[in-house]
């Protein structure tokens, strides 16, 4: 027998609440296919397996649903178009797709191993304490166009050939992960700023590739970041941009630059801001940090700096306003110049990492020194 050899169970029409409980299904096209739709129906599936079916599970409409310990196994795509549906406590394995275009529902507590691609186009969904685990490819999330975001936390993305997580949707969220041994840890290609995506305090580490970015970034800060084979952080993009509060598991900024791709290794490219270096994830003051854009590009030296830091505007800018934060986002100087080369005096200030910020008509950029 092979795939397709029978057709399906078809749940059409009715408002019953049909339940399955230690079942195996083999060998269909699609083995229940709910196609129902409407606001309330329910299907209810436990303990159950399905082997070797073109699709193992598959929702037409919205179908509200509960799937709890089954197993979903040499499928073609495992579970498909299954949307508000609860699935926990499941084995999605050694399918071509494990699951397949569904919105609003949530995975939880799965085991999603083995398939060409674990979870792809999904929106609106949520994933929590799920293993997802030596696939081709991790997580791939829905169009670049559509803004309703994934929440994925909490899990385990190891050992994914090509990509662990590839970020599309506006609005995803990456939260408390550990993303370790992928081809590419993360490849965020959202590049809208408008409903950016957020990843943090993730653990990126030990990938070809930690961290992937052709384009704008997101909210991306408070992640440890190292480890990665070729580099830890790949920018593409033509913007200079901002990847301050993360932590590359060293405080020296040299080493740091080595392990991340910018416009400092291709002129074609924008350059990396990394710093203020985040060890323990500081609280962030979305005062000093947001809206940055460094078209405006401004010289400071010596850095690391002991007495005096001098500020060093371009040719074409007659005047700037400047402050300087700590790691706190606390102000600590503040003044306005129409010098080219502005000197300040740092010399009672405490030894650490400071932001220094200069505005000229709306357009801000940031970098890091390093008080000694």
């Amino acid at each position: 027998l092979t795939a397709g050899s029978w057709n399906e169970i078809n749940l059409n029409g009715g408002t019953m609440t049909p339940k399955f409980n230690y079942c195996v299904f083999k060998y269909a096209s699609l083995a229940i296919a709910d196609n129902r739709g409407g606001s309330g129906d329910t299907i209810i599936i436990k303990n159950s397996s399905f082997y070797n079916n073109t699709v193992g599970l598959f929702g037409q409409g919205t179908t509200y649903g509960i799937v709890d310990s089954s197993n979903f196994r040499y499928n073609t795509n495992g579970l498909s178009s299954l949307d508000a549906t609860t699935i926990s406590n499941c084995d999605i394995s050694y399918n071509s797709t494990g699951v397949l275009g569904s919105k609003g529902f949530s995975l939880n507590n799965c085991s999603i191993n083995y398939n060409q691609t674990a979870i792809y186009n999904l929106r609106v969904c949520s994933i929590n304490n799920c293993m997802i685990n030596y696939n081709q490819s991790g997580i791939i999330t829905g169009g670049s166009m559509s803004n309703e975001g994934l929440t994925i936390k909490n899990s385990t993305v190891n050992s994914n050939a090509v990509v662990g997580i590839h970020i599309s949707n506006r609005a995803d969220s990456v939260f408390n992960f550990t993303i370790i041994n992928n081809g590419v840890g993360i490849y965020d290609s959202n590049g809208d700023n408008t409903i950016p995506t957020q990843i943090t305090k993730n653990t990126i580490v030990n990938n070809t590739i930690g961290l992937q970015i052709p384009g704008t970034t997101d909210n991306i800060y408070c992640n440890k970041i190292c480890g990665n084979t070729t580099y830890d952080l790949q920018y593409t993009g033509t913007n200079n941009v901002s990847f301050t509060h993360n932590y590359w598991c060293t405080a020296d900024s040299a080493a740091t630059e080595l392990v991340i791709y910018d416009g400092y290794d291709n002129a074609s490219y924008g350059l990396v801001h990394f710093m203020p270096i985040d060890s323990l994830c500081s609280p962030i003051n979305t005062t000093s940090i947001k809206n940055i854009n460094s078209n405006m590009e401004f010289n400071i030296y010596p850095n690391p700096a002991i007495n005096n830091l001098t500020l060093e505007l371009s040719k074409d800018v007659s005047k700037a306003d400047i402050k300087i934060f700590n790691l706190l986002g606390e102000l600590e100087y503040s003044s306005t110049t129409i010098k080219q080369n502005t000197s300040i005096d740092v010399s009672s200030w405490a030894s650490g990492i400071y932001i220094i910020q200069t505005t000229l008509g709306g357009n801000t950029s940031k970098q890091k020194f390093i008080k000694q």
